[in-house]
């Protein structure tokens, strides 16, 4: 299996550019997946500069509907030049926004269905076995009692700005012979969620790989510290994490997994 990081929070090396959001190629099985499209067509740059074949994907994978993952869809759409299947919840499409003390603002996708006129949008609810050992998860149970999400996170329900659940979070799960490897945009659902739920999908305890954005920028110092000790029970050959874990957390993270854990900047290449 083979990942690519084409949009992150920050660059691996010089001639590339970062933004906030969230863009993989992944590639296994002799097949190839993007995995979100970040925040604008910064992705498409980025992936003629890392040689990265676009149009040769077998589909296009949406984490949830959160402009930072889904704002160079169209952009993308154009650069593959073909229709191509669209893999979302089919929540993606609901009116989202950040409350705070400034105000609220759109974190929804910044397209309609109609203006993506080349993605074949094909939705699931519930796991989905895409290729042989690949599967999303579509929606994640939520077990854990100390992930949860944040209250600054809504959504228009009616006229009326309720909080967002994120029922359209979803990963990606894989595996290979080493283990499981789960891929995820943001985690809304809690890192240690994703993770369970993605090892009961493929019907393997063996994690090998967690890889994405687990959402902790904002996590107390004891979620930090659940989160940690549910991930040392896991026992993870790698931890490879990037845009909405934060700065902190991703030190931390690093500090106790050590070389076990790898930063997603953009133009890392893994073979795992």
């Amino acid at each position: 299996m083979k990942l690519q990081v084409l949009i992150n929070n920050c660059v691996h090396r010089p001639g590339l550019k970062a933004e906030h959001g969230l863009s993989l190629w992944v590639e296994h099985g002799g097949k190839s997946f993007l995995f979100d499209t970040g925040s604008s067509g910064l992705v498409v740059d980025n992936a003629h500069t890392l040689d990265v074949p676009l149009p040769q994907a077998e589909a296009i994978i949406l984490s949830h509907g959160h402009y930072d993952h889904t704002g160079g869809l169209r952009r993308v759409l154009e650069d593959i030049g073909r229709p191509i299947r669209v893999l979302a919840h089919p929540d993606i499409w609901r009116k989202r926004a950040y409350k705070d003390e400034r105000g609220i603002r759109d974190i929804g996708i910044p397209f309609s269905e109609r203006q993506l006129e080349r993605a074949q949008f094909s939705y699931n609810s519930n796991p989905r076995e895409i290729d042989t050992n690949i599967w999303i998860s579509g929606a994640i149970p939520r077990e854990t009692e100390f992930e949860q999400i944040e209250p600054e996170l809504i959504c228009l329900k009616g006229d009326t700005w309720v909080q967002d659940d994120i029922w359209d979070d979803q990963a990606m799960v894989i595996n290979v012979p080493q283990g499981v490897v789960i891929i995820t945009g943001c985690a809304h659902s809690g890192i240690i969620n994703v993770i369970r739920y993605g090892l009961q999908i493929a019907q393997n305890r063996r994690l090998y790989a967690v890889i994405g954005g687990f959402h902790l920028w904002h996590a107390s110092q004891k979620r930090l510290e659940q989160t940690i000790e549910a991930l040392r029970n896991l026992e993870p050959a790698y931890i490879i994490t990037g845009h909405c874990t934060g700065l902190e957390a991703a030190c931390v993270l690093k500090s106790f997994f050590k070389e076990k854990c790898i930063f997603l900047d953009v133009g890392l290449e893994i073979n795992l």
